[in-house]
């Protein structure tokens, strides 16, 4: 999964999580184990989410990749 599929799935979660389900794990939890989430990302996701307010990757240190043409 590149790290644009990964924010796109937690931003999904969250916005099911905050709109649709009215802040309730257990409806989020069932709506995206339907789609073959593991049960385990979907509540990282929404603990992350109720911990920081905010979802997604955190810059990373080191040398960045070598792009080639």
């Amino acid at each position: 999964m590149t790290r644009s599929e990964r924010e796109y799935l937690q931003k999904r979660i969250v916005q099911f999580y905050v709109d649709v389900a009215g802040k309730k794990k257990n409806l989020t939890v069932n709506h995206f184990l339907a789609e073959k989430i593991p049960r385990r990302t979907i509540y990282s996701i929404i603990d992350k989410y109720e911990e920081h307010g905010v979802v997604g990757d955190k810059p990373r240190s080191g040398r960045p990749m070598k792009l080639s043409t």
